[in-house]
C-alpha cells in the first residue's frame, strides 16, 4: 500500500511568513510607541518635580523672610526692606531667612551652557553658591518682581512696614534630555511675618 504524504508547497510557506511578518511588525510598533510615550511621562515627571521643588523652596524660604534693619544684606540704600531684586551674577533675588543668614537665589550658567537656578549663602563676607535645578532642566528665564521699590520714595512711605511685601516669581523651562516638552509657572509668595507690635508702638506714637 502507498501512503498519501502531503507537505506545505512553496506558496503556503510564504503566506504564514508574511502574516508572521506583519503580526511582528504591529507587535514591535506597538511595543516602540508605548516605550516611547513611557520616556516622555518619566521626563516630564522628572521635570514638574524638579520645578516645583525648586518653586516650593524659595517660596518657602521667601516666606519666612527678615525685615534687613541695618542694610548688611540689601545693601544701604535698601534699610529696612525685606527683598530686593538683583541682576549680578544673574536675574534674582535676595533677603535674609528665618536663620538671619543672607542669601540669594539666581539664574546663572553652570559652565556648560546650561541656565540652572542656584542659591548663595554669604558667609564671612563671601558667597558659597549651590544649584538648586539639574542639567535635566534648563531655565530659559527667571523673572522675579516685589510690591515694593527703593527707588520709588512713594511706595516706600507708602509699603514700608505697613503692608506684607510679595514676590512674583515668573519661570519658564525645558525638559534637556529629549527636549520633548517645555512649559512655563508664575507664583506669588507673600511675607508671613507681618510687623504687628511695629505698627501698635507707631499708631502709639
Amino acid at each position: 500500500m502507498k501512503k498519501n504524504e502531503k507537505g506545505l508547497t512553496l506558496i503556503e510557506i510564504l503566506v504564514v511568513m508574511g502574516v508572521f511578518s506583519g503580526l511582528m511588525i504591529i507587535i514591535s510598533g506597538i511595543f516602540l510607541v508605548n516605550f516611547r510615550m513611557q520616556r516622555r511621562t518619566l521626563a516630564i515627571q522628572k521635570t514638574m518635580g524638579e520645578v516645583s521643588y525648586a518653586i516650593e523652596y524659595i517660596g518657602r524660604a521667601a516666606r519666612m523672610a527678615q525685615i534687613d534693619e541695618e542694610g548688611d544684606c540689601l545693601g544701604e540704600d535698601n534699610w529696612g526692606f525685606t527683598y530686593k531684586t538683583i541682576s549680578n551674577p544673574g536675574n534674582g533675588i535676595k533677603f535674609i531667612d528665618y536663620k538671619e543668614e543672607c542669601i540669594r537665589f539666581y539664574l546663572d550658567d553652570n559652565g556648560n551652557g546650561e541656565q540652572l537656578i542656584k542659591k548663595g549663602i554669604k558667609e564671612n563676607g563671601s558667597w558659597e553658591s549651590h544649584d538648586l535645578t539639574s542639567g535635566l532642566l534648563e531655565i530659559e528665564t527667571f523673572d522675579i518682581q516685589t510690591n515694593v521699590d527703593a527707588a520709588d520714595p512713594d511706595a516706600v512711605e507708602e509699603a514700608l512696614y505697613r503692608h506684607q511685601p510679595s514676590i512674583t516669581l515668573t519661570m519658564k523651562f525645558k525638559e534637556t534630555e529629549a527636549e520633548w516638552w517645555e512649559g512655563s509657572i508664575q507664583t506669588t509668595v507673600a511675607r508671613r511675618k507681618l510687623e504687628i507690635e511695629r505698627l501698635r508702638d507707631e499708631e502709639n506714637d
